[in-house]
């Protein structure tokens, strides 16, 4: 895993140096990722800068990567590795919008400020995922939870833990009264699966929201994004980690799912798993959508 925080500290670097290069100023960095200015100095030097040359398969990597925190008394090890891909997702949107916007006026942050605190605080909870996995087609059931982030100003979303193929994090909103929607990022890998899910509100939160469905789209790379049905199971309205860790990811086989299991019998539709196929020497013209069809007819 410390080879992959390593990764992870060349990209945050490479991004706050595209961004500085912009014109973006470290301070204006910092107040957008909700960190002291302070602490955003000593990361980016002499912390980040000597991990970052490290080599991702040292036995000893561990050690020093320790080693290098403890110079820096008012720097927090732990809560800096698990914050990492959240920073860096911050800093890709950032990136990607308008960069002199970084006071916090980006289409996206103003989303997450702006969705009401109360509604929001109504989904806290671990909850159980259950959806048709796009290995093996069977209904996949995961764990899923989501809580205040650390400033109190928006929600975090994660799905998966350290005992399932793979854990993801990002943020939660409300698109508008109606549609709340969550955008992830895997967590420690080199290739990361993005995951965007759009739910369903009810017209009156004063009802109970221990269930909700929508729809989910799953991309592993930009050329084979896979969309299907998702449901949210709450278990459990305070948040316990250790209870949440200890959530194994479950598999059932379509035609062995509980008899009584609504929410598999709902998923195990035909119609829940919309797919994108990928074709020999794409051209990324009209005849891939030839080809495409043809893998499919092929594959029934």
């Amino acid at each position: 895993m410390s080879g992959n925080f390593v990764v992870a500290v060349r990209q945050f670097l490479a991004l706050t140096e595209e961004l500085i290069a912009q014109g973006v100023r470290k301070k204006q960095i910092a107040q957008y990722l909700q960190m002291y200015p302070s602490v955003l100095s000593v990361l980016m030097k002499p912390i980040f800068p000597e991990i970052a040359i490290m080599t991702p398969e040292s036995d000893d990597l561990e050690a020093r990567i320790s080693q290098v925190f403890a110079q820096a008394n008012n720097i927090s090890e732990k809560r800096i590795r698990h914050d990492i891909r959240q920073y860096i997702t911050q800093l890709e949107i950032l990136k990607a919008g308008d960069a002199s916007s970084v006071d916090g006026s980006t289409y996206i942050t103003q989303l997450i400020r702006n969705s009401p605190q109360d509604i929001l605080g109504k989904l806290v909870g671990i909850y159980e995922c259950y959806y048709i996995s796009s290995f093996g087609y069977k209904v996949k059931k995961e764990p899923f939870l989501i809580r205040p982030d650390k400033t109190g100003h928006g929600f975090v979303a994660q799905k998966g833990n350290r005992l399932g193929p793979a854990a993801l994090e990002g943020f939660a909103y409300l698109t508008n009264a109606h549609i709340l929607t969550m955008q992830m990022l895997e967590r420690e890998t080199i290739l990361q699966d993005h995951f965007m899910a759009h739910f369903i509100m009810p017209p009156s939160y004063t009802v109970s929201l221990n269930l909700l469905k929508g729809m989910a789209v799953s991309v592993t790379n930009s050329y084979m994004p896979i969309g299907r049905r998702v449901v949210l199971k709450k278990i459990a309205t305070t948040i316990d980690m250790r209870f949440y860790e200890s959530i194994e990811t479950t598999f059932y086989d379509l035609p062995n799912a509980p008899a009584s299991d609504e929410i598999s019998r709902y998923l195990s539709d035909t119609s829940s798993l919309i797919e994108f196929l990928p074709v020999p020497r794409p051209a990324f013209d009209e005849s891939d959508l030839k080809k495409e069809i043809a893998i499919s007819r092929q594959m029934e």
